[in-house]
């Protein structure tokens, strides 16, 4: 897979969670953030870096989403 189809799953599972395109937009970039923490705080020693980054994304996406509905 390359970034783009990462960058459209990302896109389809934010979509998901809002129904709103610009809402949508903006949780990509938190997605983005999650990311890069993921990077930062991985351990190869703990497994797998895919499955970890996914966590970190979802969950900034999750935090974000519910940040928004305070």
């Amino acid at each position: 897979m390359d970034l783009e189809d990462q960058y459209d799953k990302l896109y389809r599972y934010c979509y998901f969670r809002v129904r709103d395109v610009q809402t949508a937009e903006d949780l990509v970039q938190e997605g983005m953030i999650g990311l890069f923490r993921a990077i930062q705080d991985f351990d190869p020693a703990k497994g797998a870096f895919g499955s970890f980054a996914k966590l970190c994304v979802q969950r900034q996406v999750i935090s974000a989403v519910k940040a928004s509905t305070r």
